[in-house]
């Protein structure tokens, strides 16, 4: 009820749908994607009292197999409004580019609605996943939407993806059939497996509640520029937290693996005169790398210096002064130099982790490897000194190895690496 749709679909901008009885959810060989609020049951015209409970149910043609979705491109950057065609959740972090690509001519980002209630607004906000590392933009205190408790794309879920370049001739998301779970939730895709990677987390909160995020990798290969790696960010109405590059805003920044000194540029927009906090987070960082952070507000003309093992808080308002906001505040970054005459191991040491750790279900564990160290030989070595798998000759090309530990019995395992020179890192994985 009421005198704007409640059903919208997406063709380069939102439509209303005017005739439900017409428009297909399913069509005899795919799905279609639709924003829904949903205030009540079917003819429900009373809205001023709040939402009522409603069961929402849908039929059709079930689609099994793998399943193609193809889009025309007709700019880069352009935007596609995609649903899940499967009666189950599905992993996204299925949606590679490499190997068995299962992503044409999209940039490494799913975009998804959050439309959890935010304060005295109620308005909601864009919440970005970052598929190479499995992570969201956003994390912590959001457990009715389960930011760290799944990696699955739940059944009758739509999200947003975005084409890299215009002109190419194949423009695509391919889901299979190995990537389907048969563990339903009603939490969104989400985050847990990014422990073993660098990245810088930049939040931006208000009255407790986290409005905005954007998260910066550092990589070995990573280019100093945008590209299609990088995710730009799709704004919100309310608060928007991005980080700035090459004239860009962007939630999701791949950066080279730090030497030296770098900078984050961090741009605040549709700000409200009020009090916020922004928390600053680094992972995969320990004491002995000798990393320096530094946060400079350009407003106040402060500098404070920020942990770099630690969560840091810090306080700020806004008010009628336009520099207040926008481009307020930038965090700089220093390595110090190792002492002469030390020879430390590879930084791949401390990246190099298995994850998820403990492994349960059909879950495989990950290693991202170190391309600069291949070919890699691989072993997972049970409590008896057997070895259960193997892999040799892992070459840069791949980045990511995969283990399928689901028919290992339960119990603790090391797994060995070797790299092209015999050098060895060896971890623990427990199978639950």
């Amino acid at each position: 009820g009421g005198a704007a749709a409640s059903i919208l679909s997406y063709n380069s901008g939102w439509a209303s749908l005017t005739n439900t009885n017409s428009t297909e959810l399913f069509s005899s060989t795919t799905n279609n994607a639709y924003a829904v609020f949903v205030t009540g049951p079917y003819g429900s015209t009373n809205i001023s009292s709040g939402a009522a409970a409603t069961i929402l149910s849908a039929t059709g043609t079930l689609i099994t197999g793998n399943h193609e979705k193809d889009f025309t491109v007709t700019s880069a950057g352009q935007y596609f409004l995609v649903g899940n065609p499967y009666a189950s959740p599905v992993d996204p972090s299925s949606f590679t580019a490499t190997g068995t690509a299962n992503r044409v001519n999209l940039d490494n980002i799913l975009y998804m609605w959050d439309a959890k209630q935010l304060g005295e607004n109620n308005v909601g906000r864009y919440v970005s996943y970052d598929i190479d590392n499995r992570l969201y933009s956003i994390t912590g205190g959001e457990a009715s939407v389960g930011y760290t408790s799944t990696t699955q794309i739940q059944s009758g879920q739509a999200f947003f993806v975005r084409a890299t370049a215009a002109g190419q001739p194949t423009t695509k998301l391919i889901f299979r059939e190995t990537s389907k779970s048969s563990t339903g939730s009603h939490a969104m895709f989400g985050n847990s497996t990014a422990e073993n990677r660098r990245y810088v987390r930049v939040q931006l909160s208000r009255d407790s509640l986290i409005l905005d995020g954007a998260v910066a990798f550092f990589e070995p290969g990573a280019s100093a520029g945008v590209d299609a790696i990088d995710g730009v960010k799709m704004m919100n109405s309310s608060e928007n937290l991005g980080l700035k590059r090459d004239g860009k805003t962007l939630v999701f920044e791949h950066r080279p693996e730090l030497k030296s000194t770098d900078t984050l540029y961090i741009a605040l927009t549709q700000m409200r005169q009020a009090a916020y906090k922004l928390s600053v987070s680094s992972f995969g960082v320990t004491a002995e790398d000798g990393m320096a952070l530094e946060l400079v507000d350009n407003h106040t003309q402060q500098r404070r210096a920020l942990s770099a093992t630690q969560p840091n808080q810090v306080e700020f308002t806004v008010d009628a002064q336009g520099e207040s906001s926008g481009d307020r505040f930038l965090i700089v970054m220093t390595k110090k130099p190792a002492p002469a005459g030390t020879t430390a191991e590879p930084v791949s040491a401390s990246k190099m982790k298995p994850y998820p750790n403990p492994v349960t279900g059909s879950s495989p564990v990950r290693i991202e490897m170190d391309r600069e160290r291949a070919p890699w030989s691989i072993r997972v070595v049970d409590a008896s000194g057997r070895t259960v798998w193997s892999r040799s000759g892992v070459e840069a090309t791949e980045g990511r190895v995969e283990i399928d530990m689901s028919s290992m019995a339960s119990g603790v395992y090391r797994l060995v690496m070797t790299d092209a020179k015999g050098r060895r890192l060896v971890s623990q994985v427990v199978r639950q």
